[in-house]
């Protein structure tokens, strides 16, 4: 009665065939970045006492390294319905118990631990989405994060009506939502920070929709960091087979559906 999972990255083998990866971080206009993602890859140093610290001294310092090279950089953080599909893959992975995530909080020490739990994660994403966009950033440069269904905007005149109100659950279908607002709003070039192969279908698939010049996804990280190009791959493709691509994908690698 229980799923049987397949390995979703044995489809990046795959894509290699049709066109490899680079190692180069490629010339893009815009950021789209999976929170969720970040905050596990950013954990907290030993200086870092409370979620104020973390916010101040670890994740607003990377974020504005992001945004550096770029004019604009969108965080996009999971939501967690409790009557979800997903909850019994989320509960596999353990649960924790609830602790508060506000400034003065004292940040915990085994922070893996901590993000187990979908009530934990959530305090931590509006905590932090608070804090990214309410901050002043360099002319000419724009931070929108998500915040439940709704979404925080460094621009205060930025008309959010094609972002929000939005139920998507998990960032991976999301970050494809705010690369169409980006290219809606003059972007050509888009990266997608990701380690999901989900994503890396997606962004295959709907390209061509997002009528974009290049898109890329920054796949993986630390050494195992590398960069592939949707754009080429959609090209490589042609147009039907990768709108079916998602249709194969679903019974060998998604995680609410039994592979064969």
């Amino acid at each position: 009665g229980d799923l049987h999972f397949g390995c979703k990255s044995d489809l990046l083998s795959c894509l290699d065939s049709i066109h490899p990866s680079v190692d180069s971080t490629p010339d893009v206009d815009a950021t789209v970045l999976d929170g969720s993602v970040i905050v596990n890859m950013l954990k907290p140093r030993p200086t870092v006492k409370t979620f104020a610290d973390y916010a101040n001294d670890v994740f607003l310092p990377y974020i504005y390294s992001q945004l550096a090279p770029v004019s604009r950089v969108d965080v996009v953080w999971d939501q967690y319905a409790s009557a979800s599909i997903k909850c019994s893959a989320r509960t596999k992975r353990g649960v924790a118990s609830r602790q508060q995530a506000s400034a003065s909080a004292p940040v915990p020490s085994k922070w893996h631990d901590f993000l187990r739990s979908d009530e934990n994660k959530t305090a931590l994403f509006c905590f932090l989405a608070e804090q990214m966009c309410t901050r002043p950033v360099f002319m000419g440069k724009h931070l929108l994060g998500t915040l439940r269904n709704g979404v925080k905007s460094s621009l205060e005149t930025y008309d959010t009506s094609q972002l929000e109100p939005c139920d998507h659950e998990e960032a991976d279908t999301r970050m494809l939502l705010h690369a169409a607002d980006m290219v809606n709003v003059g972007f050509k070039r888009i990266l997608l920070r990701t380690v999901d192969t989900d994503v890396v279908v997606l962004a295959v698939a709907f390209h061509q929709r997002l009528e974009c010049d290049q898109l890329w996804l920054a796949f993986g990280t630390g050494q195992h960091l590398r960069y592939i190009p949707a754009h080429e791959l959609a090209a490589g493709f042609g147009l039907q087979r990768s709108l079916t691509l998602p249709l194969f994908h679903a019974p060998t690698g998604c995680d609410t559906v039994s592979a064969f």
